[in-house]
C-alpha cells in the first residue's frame, strides 16, 4: 500500500503572490467603478417609485379616514381631510380641517422633489364621502436622474394610481 506524500514543490505553492493579489484587486476596483453608477441610478429610481407609492397610499388612507369618520358619526358637516402639497420641496402634509383638526408631516427621500401639481392651491380636499372634490395629478421628480412619476387622482371616484406616464392630454408646466 502506498501512502500519499505531497512533494516538496506542493509545499511551496500554498499561497498567492503579491502580483496575483494586485491583479485581483485592480480587477475588483474596475468592476466596482463600472457598476457603481448603475447602482446609484437603480437606487434613485427605487426611491422615486417608493415616494410615489407612499403618497398614493397616504391619499387613499385619508379617503378611508373621511369615510370611516362619517360612518361612525365622528365627522361633523364642516370637517374635511386634506393633503397639502408643496412643489419644490420634499415633504407634504396630511391634515384634518375642522373642529378636531390635526396635521402630520410626511417627508420624502432627499433625492425626490415634489415637482408640481394641478390641484387648486396644491391641496387635495377629501369630502365626507371619502372622495376628492377635484381630481388631478401630482408630479414627483428624481433629483438624480431627472425622471418623473405621477400620482393620479380620479375626479369622480377618487381612485389613486401611480404611473410613469402622465395622464392623457396633460403636460408638465
Amino acid at each position: 500500500m502506498s501512502r500519499f506524500r505531497p512533494s516538496k514543490q506542493a509545499d511551496k505553492d500554498q499561497g498567492f503572490t503579491a502580483v496575483e493579489l494586485i491583479i485581483v484587486l485592480v480587477l475588483l476596483g474596475l468592476v466596482a467603478t463600472l457598476t457603481l453608477p448603475n447602482l446609484q441610478t437603480w437606487q434613485a429610481r427605487y426611491e422615486l417609485r417608493t415616494a410615489a407609492d407612499q403618497l398614493a397610499a397616504d391619499i387613499r388612507e385619508m379617503e378611508q379616514l373621511a369615510l370611516s369618520y362619517r360612518e361612525e358619526g365622528l365627522n361633523p358637516e364642516n370637517d374635511n381631510f386634506q393633503v397639502w402639497l408643496y412643489p419644490g420641496s420634499d415633504c407634504y402634509y396630511l391634515k384634518r380641517i375642522g373642529i378636531h383638526s390635526w396635521s402630520q408631516e410626511r417627508n420624502m427621500p432627499r433625492s425626490v422633489d415634489l415637482y408640481t401639481t394641478n390641484f387648486d392651491n396644491h391641496k387635495i380636499i377629501i369630502g365626507l364621502r371619502g372622495t376628492v372634490t377635484r381630481g388631478g395629478t401630482v408630479t414627483l421628480q428624481s433629483r438624480r436622474t431627472g425622471e418623473f412619476f405621477y400620482v393620479i387622482v380620479a375626479s369622480l371616484t377618487g381612485r389613486v394610481r401611480v404611473s410613469r406616464v402622465p395622464p392623457e392630454s396633460w403636460e408638465i408646466s
